[in-house]
C-alpha cells in the first residue's frame, strides 16, 4: 500500500507525521517505505486499551485516569516520567499491564517529543478522526455482496465521500504549519531524543 503510495507520487523524500495503532507491521512497512523522514506516533488511546485488557475491572478506571494524565503533559520528560512511575507501581502486581504499559511507550510520545501546541498535540496523538472516517465507509461498504469486484472500490469511495460530510476541520489546525517546520528543521533534534530515550 504505501509502496503503491510512492508509485502514484507521494514523495518518500519529505518528513512526515504517522499516527497509526500498535500494529508492529504497518511500523516496520513506514520505516522500509520512508526510512529517517518518518515520524511514528502510536495512537494513545489503543495503548490505553491494551494495557486495560491486563487489569482487572477494579483498577481499570484509576489506569485510565493515570496514563491520560500524564499524556496530557506538554512536556515530554513529565510525560515519560509519570508513565514509568505507573510502570514501576504496576510491575508488582500486574506485570502483564507494565510490560503492554513499557512495549512502544517511546512511540506515543512522539507527539511530545515534537513539542507541539495542546489542541494539536492531542489531535495528532490518537487515529480517532481516521477511525471515524472509517465507521462510515464500514457502514456504506456492508452492503457490498462481492467485495472482491472491481465495484468494491466503487463503494469504498462513495463511503469516503459520505464520510466527508461529518468531517470538519483538523482540531489545531492552524499549526500545521509549526509541524511541517519541526519535522523539517528539527528532525536531528527529534532523533537525538529518540537516542537518548
Amino acid at each position: 500500500l504505501l509502496e503503491d503510495l510512492v508509485s502514484r507520487g507521494l514523495s518518500p523524500n519529505i518528513h512526515r507525521l504517522f499516527t497509526i495503532d500498535g500494529s508492529k507491521s504497518l511500523s516496520k512497512a513506514i520505516v522500509e517505505v520512508f526510512g529517517d523522514k518518518a515520524t511514528i506516533q502510536r495512537c494513545q488511546v489503543h495503548k490505553i486499551r491494551n494495557v486495560l485488557e491486563h487489569l482487572p475491572k477494579s483498577m481499570e478506571q484509576i489506569a485510565r485516569r493515570r496514563i491520560r494524565k500524564a499524556y496530557l503533559e506538554q512536556n515530554y520528560t513529565d510525560a515519560k516520567q509519570q508513565l514509568f512511575k505507573f510502570i514501576q507501581e504496576l510491575e508488582e502486581d500486574y506485570p502483564p499491564a507494565a510490560k503492554s504499559l513499557r512495549e512502544g511507550l517511546e512511540e506515543t510520545l512522539s507527539v511530545h517529543k515534537l513539542n507541539l501546541p495542546g489542541v494539536l498535540r492531542l489531535t495528532l496523538s490518537n487515529t480517532n478522526a481516521l477511525e471515524s472516517m472509517n465507521s462510515v465507509v464500514r457502514t456504506v461498504t456492508a452492503r457490498v455482496k462481492n467485495p472482491r469486484s472491481n465495484k468494491a472500490a466503487d463503494w469504498i469511495a462513495a463511503g469516503m465521500k459520505a464520510a466527508e460530510n461529518s468531517c470538519r476541520r483538523i482540531r489545531g489546525y492552524k499549526s500545521l504549519s509549526l509541524l511541517y517546520s519541526i519535522l523539517n528543521k528539527n528532525k536531528c533534534q527529534i532523533e537525538d531524543a529518540r537516542n537518548i530515550a
